[in-house]
């Protein structure tokens, strides 16, 4: 196994430190951290490259928002652009479960009951379809941001295979 530790933002840039408060936990997000970050998202996606034939798991603290992001753009590569919403929803599903059970209480977020969760997923939603509208295509973007097209065209290949 080997792991790698590819942080899609740093604590010194004044315009994510402003806004990602206490650290980044929205969907809207999104469109900063490539604006920022977009070196940092390149070397995640360059990495994936060369390490998801032989499997690769993507986290974060939570699972919805840092890797959401990547979940999100390799969702788009893959040709699967209507599952993103449906996928976040899981994800927030998935934290909010463990927030409900958790013997460790969380310093910031909680658990919400169906009413705050489905507004939260609703906010989320519209979140993602302006991120998407900006972003175009995750092809493109990160093609911006300097990978090459063969990667590019080799990461899609992996990312379209069907899964045993």
């Amino acid at each position: 196994m080997q792991i790698l530790e590819l942080p899609l933002e740093t604590s010194d840039n004044e315009r994510f430190a402003s806004v990602a408060v206490p650290y980044m936990n929205h969907t809207n997000m999104y469109r900063l951290v490539c604006e920022e970050f977009g070196d940092q998202l390149r070397a995640v996606f360059e990495a994936l490259r060369e390490t998801a034939e032989h499997g690769t798991v993507i986290h974060c603290s939570a699972g919805r928002d840092r890797s959401g992001l990547i979940a999100t753009m390799l969702l788009d590569l893959a040709g699967r652009r209507e599952d993103i919403v449906t996928h976040d929803e899981l994800a927030v599903r998935g934290i909010n479960e463990w927030h409900r059970v958790s013997p460790r209480k969380h310093p910031y977020e909680s658990y919400q009951n169906e009413p705050e969760l489905r507004r939260s997923i609703t906010e989320r939603a519209q979140g993602l379809q302006e991120f998407l509208q900006w972003l175009g295509s995750a092809r493109d973007f990160l093609f911006s941001c300097g990978m090459e097209s063969a990667d590019l065209d080799r990461l899609q290949k992996l990312a379209r295979q069907p899964k045993p």
